[in-house]
């Protein structure tokens, strides 16, 4: 099974920064390519934590090196939600 650690962070904005070992990152660079080559909605990723969608971001482009970050309007209680979520 792929780890993923997630953790709330501030750029300008509170966000999500997932770190995904090196399984993970092979395969979500594969996905997101794809998924980044779609218009939307079709370019949403669900992220599902024991059968429950937690997230459901847009990719803009995609995603290697196994760093991900996930933006919205985030507070700083909604980006700590999201990341122990994440995290299960």
């Amino acid at each position: 099974m792929t780890e993923v650690k997630a953790a709330a962070g501030q750029d300008t904005a509170w966000i999500v920064n997932l770190s995904l070992d090196d399984e993970g990152s092979q395969s979500f660079a594969r996905l997101t390519t794809e998924l980044a080559a779609k218009t939307p909605p079709q370019n949403q990723l669900a992220i599902v934590v024991n059968g429950r969608v937690v997230s459901a971001p847009t990719v803009m482009s995609p995603i290697t090196g196994g760093k991900v970050q996930i933006s919205s309007n985030f507070t700083k209680k909604d980006a700590e939600k999201l990341a122990d979520d994440i995290t299960g």
